[in-house]
């Protein structure tokens, strides 16, 4: 089931990006994504995952 986010800022790599995501929860995430370029901050977006995920603990 999907959750729904805010998208809170977008890193651009050329050929991919990296989109800090703040879920209603409370959580955030990090996302990297391919090139697509049509997120920005403030976007409203829908989550989920598809497939294998790989999740790191969170940095202090």
């Amino acid at each position: 089931d999907a959750v729904m986010a805010t998208i809170v800022s977008r890193a651009f790599f050329g050929h991919d990006q990296l989109l800090t995501i703040h879920l209603d929860s409370g959580h955030a995430l990090k996302a990297r994504l391919g090139a697509y370029g049509g997120f920005r901050p403030g976007d409203r977006v829908s989550v989920s995952v598809r497939g294998g995920a790989l999740a790191y603990p969170h940095e202090q």
